[in-house]
């Protein structure tokens, strides 16, 4: 009998030992199995929170605020005048450039219609870009015919063309001269008075094309000495006063310069 109950109590701690055995190699297969996927959702989690840490909110917004077409547009050069088609609005500097050869190709013998409507068109030429357009040998010749036409001088049209100085290189430079340094020998008075009319950058730009071309007509020395007494005590406005300083500052500049 005390075998038999020995085998049973060894049996049944056999038992229960066994049994334990298999319900923990149960549970780690079933965690083994759980874990990929656990960890799986994990690291995706742990990226999109990253991701998020990297980009907050508020830099989120910021970051779709600069993407966003309204703001893209406003950065775009094809919204500067330059850069637009005739069609993209008037007053942009190709459609100017286009609409003045248009009518300087379309142009009669002493056409004052087409020679107002190219002045009137000027202040807001580029003639680097007219140039680009239809070469410099078209642009000069513009200038040719403006510094020719009987009309130039007429009323206000100097000013328009006082307005006229973007993009003026080279030859186009010296061509715009002799427009302006004619106008300021033949007229001098009207030349200070609408020239006064404009700020004094572009001042000091028309006065430095006029000297330029002075000095090729009247000795440096003379015209400062002629330009001094003209205005000598003379009743000016600010303006032109500045006018006439500046024009005496950029004749000066050749004495220095050129003629010693």
């Amino acid at each position: 009998m005390r075998a038999v109950k020995a085998l049973l109590v060894a049996f049944f701690i056999i038992t229960l030992v066994t049994g334990y055995i298999i319900y923990n190699s149960g549970m780690s297969i079933s965690i083994s199995f759980k874990n990929p996927s656990w960890n799986k959702t994990g690291d995706q989690d742990i990226e999109t929170g990253t991701a998020g840490a990297a980009v907050p909110d508020d830099e989120t917004g910021a970051a779709g605020s600069a993407n966003t077409p309204g703001d893209a547009g406003a950065a775009d050069p094809a919204d500067t005048d330059d850069a637009k088609t005739p069609d993209g609005g008037a007053g942009s500097a190709l459609s100017i450039a286009r609409r003045v050869h248009e009518l300087f190709q379309s142009r009669q013998e002493d056409d004052e219609k087409s020679f107002r409507e190219i002045i009137d068109l000027l202040p807001g030429i580029d003639w680097s870009l007219y140039a680009k357009e239809y070469d410099a040998a078209g642009a000069k010749e513009v200038l040719e015919w403006i510094s020719q036409s009987p009309y130039t001088a007429e009323g206000e049209n100097v000013l328009n063309i006082f307005k006229a100085t973007k993009g003026l290189d080279g030859v186009l430079s010296d061509q715009y001269g002799v427009i302006v340094g004619e106008f300021f020998r033949n007229d001098t008075d009207k030349y200070v008075k609408l020239l006064a009319r404009l700020d004094r950058q572009s001042i000091d730009r028309v006065c430095r094309f006029t000297a330029n071309n002075n000095y090729y007509h009247v000795e440096p020395e003379e015209a400062v000495e002629s330009i001094t007494a003209r205005f000598e005590g003379r009743d000016l406005t600010d303006s032109e006063r500045y006018v006439v300083d500046s024009m005496l500052k950029a004749i000066k500049a050749y004495i220095t310069e050129k003629s010693t």
